[in-house]
Formats: structure tokens, C-alpha cells, sequence
């Protein structure tokens, strides 16, 4: 499933905050993405401990680094075992310890507007949008501003 448009997707106050403090390094800071179901967003929260959802579980995002025009690229994810007819929302959260998620951007739906929803259980892989300079469209747009 490839992810809406990248400057569509809404993203949590304290990734600004984290930005412009100089607290938050997308390359080498261990980002996860987080599926969800149940999850509604509200901008104002901080940890993926605050979201009242279901967590299906994290997958690290693989291959990060910042293009030029300050998009944050990365590599696919994928999560198993996801069962089918159930509306998903993904979090990309940066593991600040063993007990809190700082919460970064948010998911719910697909490049078509539609919500994420697997039609057979199975293996979920959620795609950001490909971000195609000098060949390097393995890496995708988690986040653009």
C-alpha cells in the first residue's frame, strides 16, 4: 500500500518542536513505525502511549536520510500476520527510551484517499510515496514539510 501525498499527511506539534530545537536527528535517531488500529489523531499528543488504539505492533524504518529539499526519505516497512477487513493507522514514532514513542507523523490513508484496510490477512507493507532523484526511487517520502 503506497501512503497519501507526503505534505498531506499530518504531523504531530513536537516533531516541529524537535526540529527546531536541534533535539532530533532523522538519520541516526531510532525511528519506528507503529500500526495502529482503533487510533484517532490529535496533533497535541506526545507519546504512542497516549493514543487509545490497539498497537499490531513496530518496524524500524530502514535507510533514512534527509534530500536536499529537507524531505525525510526512507525505506519501506512491513509488518506480518495482519489481519484482513480492519481500518489501520500508522504513527512514525523515535524511541526515546524502553517506556516512550515520541509521536512524529501520522498515517490513515492511502494514495487514493481511501482508508488502509488489507483485504486478506497477511503481510501489511506500507510504501511512503517514491521520491525519484538521481535514481534513488527505492527510498520514499516519510515526511515533507
Amino acid at each position: 500500500m503506497t501512503l497519501e501525498d507526503p505534505v498531506a499527511n499530518d504531523k504531530y506539534d513536537n516533531l516541529n518542536t524537535l526540529m527546531t530545537s536541534g533535539w532530533f536527528d532523522w538519520a541516526s535517531d531510532q525511528i519506528q513505525a507503529a500500526l495502529l488500529t482503533g487510533a484517532t489523531f490529535n496533533k497535541a499528543d506526545v507519546y504512542l502511549e497516549d493514543l487509545v488504539a490497539s498497537n499490531l505492533g513496530l518496524a524500524p524504518v530502514q535507510g533514512r536520510l534527509v534530500a536536499a529539499d529537507h524531505s525525510l526519505l526512507g525505506l519501506p516497512v512491513s509488518f506480518t500476520s495482519v489481519d484482513a477487513d480492519i481500518e489501520l493507522q500508522v504513527v512514525l514514532v523515535r524511541a526515546e527510551d524502553s517506556l516512550h514513542n515520541t509521536l512524529l507523523a501520522w498515517y490513515d490513508v492511502d494514495d487514493q484517499d481511501n482508508p488502509m484496510v488489507l483485504a486478506n490477512h497477511g503481510t501489511f507493507i506500507l510504501r511512503p510515496p517514491v521520491y525519484d532523484v538521481q535514481g534513488e526511487t527505492a527510498l520514499g517520502i516519510w515526511v515533507q514539510f
